[in-house]
């Protein structure tokens, strides 16, 4: 049998400036750009009928004594309608992995549409960049900016 050993150094000191950081400022800000790409992304790639649902569209940054967390949403009804599907044209029409346990059923009588996904391709599409400036951000907080 093969067998794989994995050794970090440093582990310890890493661990010891991570618990210094004297503030989350850096992280905030980069929260805070990654939040506002995937806003911006969701309201490109957001169906427009009459603009209602794509100006509905917005961010905001929440922050605890040890997290920040980005989130972009949206305060229209319909929302989850438009990025799910409905009915028998919605069935089976979202692309992605459905992360929560959605209560939207599909009535086999009811034509429906497709889905039409703006917030999951919105982050999807941000994912490297997103990880980048958290990435360069945490560095910053451990080295001092430096």
């Amino acid at each position: 049998m093969a067998s794989v050993t994995i050794s970090i150094s440093g582990v310890k000191n890493l661990q010891r400036k991570l618990g210094n950081m004297k503030s989350q400022k850096a992280t905030r800000f980069a929260v805070s750009q990654a939040t506002a790409l995937v806003e911006g992304a969701a309201r490109a790639g957001c169906s427009v009928k009459t603009g209602g649902l794509r100006n509905s569209i917005h961010m905001r940054i929440e922050e605890s004594e040890r997290r920040v967390v980005g989130i972009v949403y949206t305060s229209m009804e319909h929302a989850p309608f438009v990025e799910f599907g409905t009915g028998v044209r919605g069935d089976g029409s979202y692309p992605y992995e459905k992360q929560a346990n959605l209560a939207l059923s599909y009535d086999p009588e009811w034509p429906g549409q497709v889905a039409q996904p703006f917030l999951v391709p919105a982050l999807l599409s941000n994912r490297n960049r997103i990880n980048k400036l958290i990435a360069a951000a945490t560095i910053s907080g451990v080295t001092g900016g430096k």
